[in-house]
Protein backbone atom coordinates (compact mmCIF):
# COMPACT_ATOMS: atom_id res chain seq x y z
CA UNK A 1 0.00 0.00 0.00
CA UNK A 2 1.81 3.42 -0.47
CA UNK A 3 1.94 5.58 1.91
CA UNK A 4 -0.53 8.80 2.22
CA UNK A 5 2.31 10.80 4.10
CA UNK A 6 1.21 14.34 3.57
CA UNK A 7 4.45 16.89 4.35
CA UNK A 8 3.51 19.64 6.63
CA UNK A 9 7.26 20.91 7.33
CA UNK A 10 10.75 19.92 6.84
CA UNK A 11 9.89 17.87 10.52
CA UNK A 12 6.38 17.34 10.66
CA UNK A 13 4.93 14.50 8.76
CA UNK A 14 1.58 13.65 9.10
CA UNK A 15 0.39 9.60 8.62
CA UNK A 16 -2.29 7.89 7.68
CA UNK A 17 -1.19 4.36 6.25
CA UNK A 18 0.16 2.02 9.07
CA UNK A 19 2.44 0.40 6.53
CA UNK A 20 4.37 3.50 5.92
CA UNK A 21 8.09 2.21 6.21
CA UNK A 22 8.53 6.16 8.26
CA UNK A 23 7.23 4.99 11.52
CA UNK A 24 8.24 1.16 11.21
CA UNK A 25 9.87 1.49 14.14
CA UNK A 26 7.00 1.54 15.89
CA UNK A 27 5.32 -1.38 14.44
CA UNK A 28 4.13 -4.39 17.00
CA UNK A 29 5.76 -3.24 20.11
CA UNK A 30 5.08 -6.25 21.78
CA UNK A 31 7.06 -8.09 19.45
CA UNK A 32 11.25 -8.21 18.56
CA UNK A 33 11.59 -6.88 15.33
CA UNK A 34 15.25 -6.03 13.70
CA UNK A 35 14.56 -2.46 12.73
CA UNK A 36 14.42 -1.48 16.17
CA UNK A 37 17.96 -3.54 17.28
CA UNK A 38 20.37 -0.56 18.58
CA UNK A 39 17.08 1.56 19.47
CA UNK A 40 14.51 2.09 22.08
CA UNK A 41 11.25 2.93 22.29
CA UNK A 42 9.82 5.38 25.43
CA UNK A 43 6.11 6.13 25.77
CA UNK A 44 4.35 8.91 27.39
CA UNK A 45 4.74 13.01 27.58
CA UNK A 46 6.29 13.20 30.80
CA UNK A 47 8.82 10.44 29.64
CA UNK A 48 9.60 12.07 26.37
CA UNK A 49 10.24 15.20 27.96
CA UNK A 50 12.68 13.74 29.99
CA UNK A 51 14.43 11.97 27.05
CA UNK A 52 13.88 15.60 25.43
CA UNK A 53 15.61 17.50 28.02
CA UNK A 54 18.34 14.89 28.74
CA UNK A 55 22.32 16.15 28.95
CA UNK A 56 23.63 12.53 28.86
CA UNK A 57 23.75 12.43 25.15
CA UNK A 58 20.69 10.40 24.36
CA UNK A 59 19.55 10.96 21.11
CA UNK A 60 15.74 10.86 20.10
CA UNK A 61 15.39 10.34 16.53
CA UNK A 62 11.41 9.78 16.21
CA UNK A 63 8.52 10.97 17.90
CA UNK A 64 5.42 9.61 16.61
CA UNK A 65 2.11 11.48 18.55
CA UNK A 66 -1.47 12.18 18.21
CA UNK A 67 -2.17 15.68 17.51
CA UNK A 68 -3.45 16.35 21.11
CA UNK A 69 0.30 15.43 22.25
CA UNK A 70 2.06 17.13 19.75
CA UNK A 71 0.54 20.14 21.05
CA UNK A 72 0.91 19.48 24.68
CA UNK A 73 5.13 18.98 23.81
CA UNK A 74 5.74 21.03 20.61
CA UNK A 75 7.30 23.55 23.00
CA UNK A 76 9.33 21.17 24.24
CA UNK A 77 10.52 19.84 21.09
CA UNK A 78 11.45 22.94 19.84
CA UNK A 79 13.71 23.86 22.80
CA UNK A 80 15.11 20.36 22.72
CA UNK A 81 19.49 20.21 21.87
CA UNK A 82 17.96 17.25 19.96
CA UNK A 83 15.53 19.39 17.93
CA UNK A 84 17.14 19.52 14.79
CA UNK A 85 17.94 15.73 14.53
CA UNK A 86 13.86 14.55 15.59
CA UNK A 87 11.68 13.49 12.93
CA UNK A 88 8.38 14.13 14.39
CA UNK A 89 4.84 12.08 12.75
CA UNK A 90 1.59 12.91 13.86
CA UNK A 91 -1.37 10.20 13.50
CA UNK A 92 -4.58 9.56 14.91
CA UNK A 93 -4.60 7.65 18.06
CA UNK A 94 -6.98 5.09 16.47
CA UNK A 95 -4.07 4.10 13.66
CA UNK A 96 -1.45 4.27 16.34
CA UNK A 97 -2.72 1.37 18.59
CA UNK A 98 -3.61 -0.41 15.00
CA UNK A 99 0.71 0.22 14.44
CA UNK A 100 1.43 -0.55 17.78
CA UNK A 101 -0.67 -3.54 18.72
CA UNK A 102 -1.99 -2.16 21.31
CA UNK A 103 -5.73 -2.07 22.03
CA UNK A 104 -5.76 1.27 23.48
CA UNK A 105 -2.74 3.74 22.82
CA UNK A 106 -2.41 6.87 24.78
CA UNK A 107 -0.61 8.72 21.88
CA UNK A 108 2.70 9.75 22.94
CA UNK A 109 6.12 7.45 21.46
CA UNK A 110 9.78 8.14 21.13
CA UNK A 111 12.29 6.40 19.17
CA UNK A 112 16.52 6.79 20.17
CA UNK A 113 19.36 5.30 20.26
CA UNK A 114 20.46 2.98 22.75
CA UNK A 115 23.71 4.67 24.42
CA UNK A 116 26.32 2.46 24.65
CA UNK A 117 27.01 1.51 28.38
CA UNK A 118 29.34 -0.99 28.23
CA UNK A 119 32.16 1.64 27.87
CA UNK A 120 33.20 0.96 31.32
CA UNK A 121 33.93 3.13 34.71
CA UNK A 122 36.40 5.22 33.01
CA UNK A 123 33.75 7.28 31.48
CA UNK A 124 32.25 8.31 34.64
CA UNK A 125 35.10 9.62 35.73
CA UNK A 126 34.33 11.94 32.82
CA UNK A 127 31.59 12.60 33.18
CA UNK A 128 29.46 12.20 36.40
CA UNK A 129 32.29 11.32 38.52
CA UNK A 130 34.21 14.80 39.43
CA UNK A 131 37.10 15.15 41.62
CA UNK A 132 35.79 18.55 43.14
CA UNK A 133 32.38 17.52 43.81
CA UNK A 134 31.51 17.27 47.58
CA UNK A 135 30.11 13.81 47.52
CA UNK A 136 29.94 11.06 45.04
CA UNK A 137 26.76 9.10 45.39
CA UNK A 138 27.00 5.74 43.44
CA UNK A 139 24.27 2.84 42.84
CA UNK A 140 25.39 -0.99 41.91
CA UNK A 141 23.29 -3.49 40.52
CA UNK A 142 24.73 -7.30 40.48
CA UNK A 143 22.91 -9.36 38.61
CA UNK A 144 19.57 -7.75 38.32
CA UNK A 145 17.23 -9.23 35.55
CA UNK A 146 13.56 -7.91 36.31
CA UNK A 147 13.46 -4.74 33.66
CA UNK A 148 10.49 -3.52 35.63
CA UNK A 149 12.32 -3.69 39.01
CA UNK A 150 15.23 -2.01 36.93
CA UNK A 151 12.90 0.87 36.04
CA UNK A 152 11.70 1.59 39.52
CA UNK A 153 15.44 1.19 41.01
CA UNK A 154 16.02 4.39 38.58
CA UNK A 155 13.38 6.00 39.22
CA UNK A 156 14.51 5.70 43.02
CA UNK A 157 18.13 6.43 42.57
CA UNK A 158 17.15 9.45 40.28
CA UNK A 159 14.90 11.02 43.65
CA UNK A 160 17.88 10.39 45.82
CA UNK A 161 20.45 12.10 43.90
CA UNK A 162 22.52 9.24 42.83
CA UNK A 163 25.26 10.08 40.45
CA UNK A 164 25.61 7.28 38.34
CA UNK A 165 24.64 4.05 37.85
CA UNK A 166 27.26 0.94 37.60
CA UNK A 167 25.58 -2.69 36.25
CA UNK A 168 27.24 -6.28 36.27
CA UNK A 169 27.46 -7.57 32.93
CA UNK A 170 24.52 -10.15 33.34
CA UNK A 171 22.29 -7.00 34.06
CA UNK A 172 19.22 -7.08 31.60
CA UNK A 173 18.92 -3.53 29.80
CA UNK A 174 18.16 -1.19 31.21
CA UNK A 175 16.86 0.78 27.70
CA UNK A 176 14.33 -1.84 27.37
CA UNK A 177 10.62 -0.60 27.02
CA UNK A 178 9.42 -1.53 30.19
CA UNK A 179 12.36 -0.23 31.94
CA UNK A 180 12.23 2.95 30.59
CA UNK A 181 8.90 3.28 30.92
CA UNK A 182 8.18 2.16 35.24
CA UNK A 183 11.90 4.62 35.18
CA UNK A 184 9.55 6.93 34.03
CA UNK A 185 11.92 8.67 31.94
CA UNK A 186 14.38 8.83 34.85
CA UNK A 187 16.82 6.66 32.66
CA UNK A 188 17.69 9.61 30.71
CA UNK A 189 18.88 11.33 33.90
CA UNK A 190 21.42 8.95 35.17
CA UNK A 191 24.76 7.66 33.20
CA UNK A 192 24.58 3.59 33.16
CA UNK A 193 27.76 1.85 32.62
CA UNK A 194 28.15 -2.07 32.39
CA UNK A 195 31.69 -3.66 33.71
CA UNK A 196 32.54 -6.74 33.24
CA UNK A 197 33.44 -7.73 36.83
CA UNK A 198 32.07 -5.98 39.23
CA UNK A 199 33.66 -6.85 42.07
CA UNK A 200 36.85 -5.60 40.98
CA UNK A 201 35.35 -2.29 40.36
CA UNK A 202 34.17 -1.69 43.90
CA UNK A 203 37.69 -2.37 45.48
CA UNK A 204 39.23 -0.02 42.39
CA UNK A 205 36.68 3.14 43.93
CA UNK A 206 37.83 2.13 47.00
CA UNK A 207 41.53 1.66 46.85
CA UNK A 208 41.58 4.95 44.29
CA UNK A 209 38.58 6.87 44.84
CA UNK A 210 38.04 6.28 48.55
CA UNK A 211 34.41 5.50 47.71
CA UNK A 212 32.80 3.07 50.66
CA UNK A 213 30.71 0.25 49.75
CA UNK A 214 27.49 -0.94 51.40
CA UNK A 215 26.08 -4.49 50.10
CA UNK A 216 22.41 -4.72 50.60
CA UNK A 217 22.13 -8.30 52.26
CA UNK A 218 20.30 -10.28 54.89
CA UNK A 219 22.96 -11.59 56.36
CA UNK A 220 21.77 -11.37 60.75
CA UNK A 221 25.79 -10.55 61.51
CA UNK A 222 25.78 -7.22 59.23
CA UNK A 223 25.87 -4.24 60.10
CA UNK A 224 22.25 -2.81 60.62
CA UNK A 225 21.16 0.68 58.37
CA UNK A 226 19.91 2.69 61.47
CA UNK A 227 22.97 2.07 63.76
CA UNK A 228 25.86 3.77 61.04
CA UNK A 229 26.25 6.70 62.84
CA UNK A 230 26.51 10.03 60.77
CA UNK A 231 28.32 10.99 58.71
CA UNK A 232 29.41 8.18 56.71
CA UNK A 233 31.67 8.38 53.91
CA UNK A 234 31.29 11.50 51.20
CA UNK A 235 31.76 8.81 48.72
CA UNK A 236 29.94 5.80 48.47
CA UNK A 237 28.36 3.30 46.70
CA UNK A 238 24.90 1.17 47.44
CA UNK A 239 25.29 -2.51 46.12
CA UNK A 240 21.64 -4.19 45.65
CA UNK A 241 21.79 -7.96 44.04
CA UNK A 242 19.74 -10.10 42.03
CA UNK A 243 16.27 -10.48 43.31
CA UNK A 244 16.04 -14.33 44.02
CA UNK A 245 19.75 -14.82 44.98
CA UNK A 246 20.98 -11.28 46.48
CA UNK A 247 24.58 -10.00 45.83
CA UNK A 248 26.90 -12.17 44.72
CA UNK A 249 29.42 -14.35 46.41
CA UNK A 250 32.26 -12.37 44.67
CA UNK A 251 30.87 -8.58 45.54
CA UNK A 252 30.18 -9.85 48.95
CA UNK A 253 34.01 -11.37 49.41
CA UNK A 254 35.34 -7.55 48.01
CA UNK A 255 37.73 -6.24 50.86
CA UNK A 256 36.36 -3.07 51.20
CA UNK A 257 32.51 -4.05 50.99
CA UNK A 258 30.41 -3.36 54.31
CA UNK A 259 27.45 -6.07 54.49
CA UNK A 260 24.57 -3.51 55.78
CA UNK A 261 20.98 -4.84 56.53
CA UNK A 262 17.48 -3.30 57.20
CA UNK A 263 16.45 -4.12 60.59
CA UNK A 264 13.11 -6.25 60.01
CA UNK A 265 10.68 -8.27 62.11
CA UNK A 266 11.59 -11.55 63.32
CA UNK A 267 9.23 -13.28 60.63
CA UNK A 268 9.92 -11.50 57.44
CA UNK A 269 13.51 -12.16 55.73
CA UNK A 270 13.25 -9.95 53.21
CA UNK A 271 11.68 -7.13 51.20
CA UNK A 272 11.30 -6.25 48.09
CA UNK A 273 14.20 -5.10 45.85
CA UNK A 274 12.41 -1.56 45.09
CA UNK A 275 11.57 -1.10 48.59
CA UNK A 276 15.22 -2.19 49.77
CA UNK A 277 16.51 0.49 47.59
CA UNK A 278 14.19 3.63 48.27
CA UNK A 279 14.89 2.82 52.26
CA UNK A 280 18.83 2.08 51.92
CA UNK A 281 19.35 5.23 49.76
CA UNK A 282 17.32 7.42 52.15
CA UNK A 283 19.22 6.26 55.04
CA UNK A 284 22.54 6.72 53.22
CA UNK A 285 21.54 10.22 52.39
CA UNK A 286 20.00 11.06 55.79
CA UNK A 287 23.71 9.73 56.93
CA UNK A 288 25.85 11.98 54.75
CA UNK A 289 28.45 14.17 55.72
CA UNK A 290 27.15 17.51 53.95
CA UNK A 291 23.61 16.82 52.64
CA UNK A 292 22.94 18.04 49.10
CA UNK A 293 20.71 16.75 46.47
CA UNK A 294 22.91 19.37 44.55
CA UNK A 295 26.17 18.13 45.02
Amino acid sequence: MASLATFVSPSLVHIDDVDDPQVAEFRALKEKIEIRKGKFISEGPETIRLLLRNKQGIKPTKLLLKPASYERLKTDIAESPYAGEIEVFIMRAKLMAVLCGFKDCRGTLACGLVPQNDAGIDTLFKTALKEDMPQWRILALDGCNNTANFGSIIRSASCFGIHAIVISKDCCDPFYRQAIRVSMGHVFNIPIVRVDNLSSVLEMLYKLHKVTSFAAVIDQDATLLHTLKAPIANRYCIVLGNEDHGVSLDVRKTPSIVRLRIDMAPCVDSLSINNATSILLFGLKEREAEPSFNS
